[in-house]
């Protein structure tokens, strides 16, 4: 296997992951802040608040494909 795609394919998943934790723990901040105040949650905030977490999941299903294509891309 080539080296530069376990590089591209490891950054690519550790971004995904990030953007999945930054969204998972601003919807558990959110919920926690509602929770407290005793408030409703709002569907469009929550929704506005999983965008990262679509973003971070779609990238973690291609980013095999992406590290692929990139080391492709390099290598010519």
């Amino acid at each position: 296997m080539n080296p530069y795609y376990r590089i591209a394919a490891m950054v690519l998943r550790m971004l995904a992951a990030g953007f999945v934790l930054v969204s998972l723990l601003n919807l558990y901040i959110y919920w926690f802040k509602m929770h407290r105040e005793q408030v409703a949650l709002s569907p469009g905030h929550c929704g506005y608040l999983s965008i990262p977490l679509v973003i971070g999941s779609l990238i973690l299903v291609k980013s095999s494909a992406w590290a692929r294509r990139l080391t492709r891309d390099l290598d010519e």
